[in-house]
């Protein structure tokens, strides 16, 4: 297997392409420069492209960094690319011949129903052939207790802080609520304090108490999740929609994204097609939200917030049009 790499001034626009299994690097094997950048296999170019993401209002824009792996196999079909216990990128290669269903329709004989292939790229610097194990020596987190387990989260690889997560959410204990929620107020990184905040949501011991001190913190991304667990949580009391309208004023466009996304959570019964609501949400009134959320100077121009909001509005403008109708009048 050989793979050689392109000179980064080429635009990978100009291939054919499919792009599968998006990973965002957050491990700690590879140099500083590759963390938060994004790959994504490109199954019909044989390839796993790099991009660097710059902030874009509510989202990001992606320009293209180099061709991290490139194949001269043209079965190589990378479906999944993964951040591994030891910090490297994992990649899952189909390889098959044909990279599309409609080739495989027109010569179903063709498709391979065997081989698959498993790729692991490490980083060794200036010393190719140094042995990097694929896991840290005597690595078993289900061993760790529930103190270890929450230390855990603080990991600079996300993959230990995602598999501590779900343990702690598999166990659901409540001695662990006290321990979370002092991550969450006094880690110095952002990765350790929404590592503590979501496992508080997924192991059930997240509160409106403290959903309400995100209101005021200093990182967007708090506030932001503040808004997306409450919308997680199907909770359309006062007190939430309180706790969403001051979050639909946040001058940060990504906040007001999650208020977007929370409110339409709760105005229909899925977030992506409309479905009844539960009947302790048939009657709320996201109006503020929504009216907050439009008219905000920052929300016209940005490319994803127009039509979040739009979504959040349109089951209820569906079930009772008048309302909204004498708004914009």
């Amino acid at each position: 297997y050989a793979y050689q790499l392109l000179p980064s001034i080429v635009d990978h626009k100009h291939f054919r392409a499919a792009y599968a299994g998006i990973q965002v690097y957050q491990g700690d094997q590879y140099p500083a420069e590759y963390a938060g950048t994004v790959f994504m296999g490109n199954i019909h170019d044989s390839s796993v492209h790099q991009d660097r993401l710059t902030p874009n209002g509510s989202s990001f824009k992606a320009s293209f960094i180099q061709d991290f792996v490139r194949s001269n196999d043209g079965w190589f079909r990378p479906v999944s690319t993964q951040v591994g216990p030891d910090g490297a990128l994992w990649i899952m290669d189909w390889y098959d011949k044909y990279p599309c269903y409609q080739n495989a329709n027109a010569d179903p004989e063709g498709v391979d129903r065997e081989y698959g292939r498993i790729w692991r790229v490490v980083h060794v610097g200036d010393q190719p052939g140094k042995p990097v194990p694929p896991r840290p020596s005597n690595l078993n987190l289900a061993k760790l207790n529930a103190a270890e387990l929450v230390q855990t989260l603080s990991h600079r690889n996300n993959w230990h802080r995602r598999m501590a997560q779900k343990i702690l959410s598999d166990r659901r204990d409540p001695q662990t609520q006290g321990p979370l929620r002092t991550l969450l107020k006094n880690s110095p990184t952002l990765e350790a304090r929404l590592a503590a905040l979501w496992t508080l949501h997924s192991s059930e011991l997240l509160d409106d108490a403290t959903l309400d001190s995100l209101i005021g913190d200093s990182q967007p991304a708090i506030r932001t999740w503040g808004a997306r667990l409450t919308g997680e949580r199907g909770d359309a009391s006062q007190a939430a929609l309180e706790r969403l309208e001051t979050l639909a004023n946040d001058p940060d466009n990504a906040v007001r994204l999650g208020v977007a996304t929370a409110v339409r959570q709760l105005v229909s019964g899925s977030l992506t097609v409309n479905t009844p609501v539960p009947a302790n949400r048939a009657d709320i009134n996201p109006g503020p939200n929504q009216a907050a959320l439009a008219t905000h100077p920052g929300s016209a121009n940005d490319p994803v917030l127009p039509f979040m909001i739009w979504m959040a509005a349109e089951p209820v403008i569906a079930r009772d049009p008048q309302p909204a109708l004498a708004w914009l009048a």
